[in-house]
């Protein structure tokens, strides 16, 4: 009997012990089919598109002020910056010392996005937005500018000066690509930077009939687009119609998505360009971009005298003053700044 406890075998084996449990040919069978092998073998986690989850109101309205970050829930995200799916990425390229500020055009249309200058110049409805891109802290600018180049007032060169002081370099190089008309707003841009004050400044261009060379100002391009879609897309939606290209509030609505860009949007480090640029985070309260606001004056301002005897006036906002920190809200026939907004 003991012989047979060490006996691992069942039915007969060629030790010539007896099995403690003699077993049939029919219960062999079943016990080599539990026993095999099993066909199918551990298969490799597959990756799923994240179900999103359901939201409450609130966190719906809280999250339509400003669409950062992305949400897939969210139609108007979707809409404007709905990515294909990304490459790995590769390993980082040391920058330069000095910081590379680059700029190039982009173009807005009634009929949608417009990729290549000869539709933007055949269509009417079409404006021109300088997109401005800073390679170190990663701030991105956009302003509707007249024309391509240097217009007569000098508008778009002092947007890019402007830029630049505010970001608070004193050595920059500013790189563009080789179009005449980009190319002479450079040098005017380059002449008034001097005179400023700046300690040294140098332009840069990148190679002829290569323009992804300008890698920077293409991907400043790619987002104030993509944030523009997103709350264009919200905004005609509230609305009820859509917003014609050359309305003053799509003017207003591109400054304000770059800035929401510079405000919101984190990097690597933790940090905004916002953040990066000025030393802590973005702290305002924001409304809703286009939102009927209730906005304070002050004894002082005229708007206070303006017959009513009221401190707070009802205004529209489109975007916070970068110099000031001060809410800029549009009136009936005036555009009103406030530090304290209902």
């Amino acid at each position: 009997m003991a012989e047979s406890f060490r006996c691992s075998k069942f039915g007969g084996c060629d030790c010539g012990t007896t099995p403690l449990f003699p077993v049939g040919d029919e219960d062999q069978t079943q016990h080599d089919e539990l026993t095999a092998p099993t066909e199918e073998e551990p298969a490799e986690v597959l990756q799923q598109l994240p179900t999103p989850f359901t939201i409450t109101l609130s966190q719906m309205l809280e999250h339509c002020a400003t669409h950062v970050p992305y949400r897939a829930w969210c139609p108007h995200c979707v809409e404007g910056r709905g990515r294909e799916f990304g490459h790995s990425s590769c390993q980082p390229v040391e920058g330069r010392a000095t910081p590379t500020i680059s700029f190039d055009y982009a173009f807005v249309g009634d009929r949608g996005e417009i990729i290549s200058r000869v539709e933007a110049d055949v269509e009417d409805g079409a404006i021109k937005i300088l997109v401005i891109r800073d390679n170190k802290s990663k701030a991105v600018f956009a302003h509707v500018v007249p024309k391509k180049g240097v217009d007569e007032d000098g508008f778009a060169v002092k947007c890019i000066v402007d830029d630049v002081k505010w970001l608070g370099y004193t050595k920059v190089v500013l790189k563009t690509d080789n179009e005449p008309a980009i190319l002479k707003l450079l040098q005017e841009t380059l002449r008034d930077l001097r005179i400023e004050g700046l300690d040294q400044v140098m332009g840069e261009n990148s190679p002829e009939y290569d323009p992804q060379a300008n890698g920077n100002a293409e991907v400043g391009v790619k987002l104030v687009k993509g944030m523009l879609r997103t709350m264009r897309s919200a905004l005609e939606e509230k609305l009820g119609f859509r917003i014609p290209a050359r309305h003053p509030l799509i003017a207003w609505l591109i400054g304000h998505s770059a800035n929401v860009l510079n405000w919101c949007v984190k990097g690597h480090d933790g940090q905004s360009a916002y953040h990066r640029v000025r030393g802590k985070p973005f702290s305002t309260t924001l409304p809703t971009f286009g939102e009927l606001c209730r906005y304070k004056t002050r004894s002082h301002e005229p708007l206070s005298a303006s017959g009513d005897g009221k401190k707070f006036h009802l205004g529209i906002f489109v975007g916070i003053d970068r110099r000031t920190g001060q809410y800029v809200l549009s009136t009936d026939d005036d555009v009103a700044y406030a530090r304290t907004i209902m």
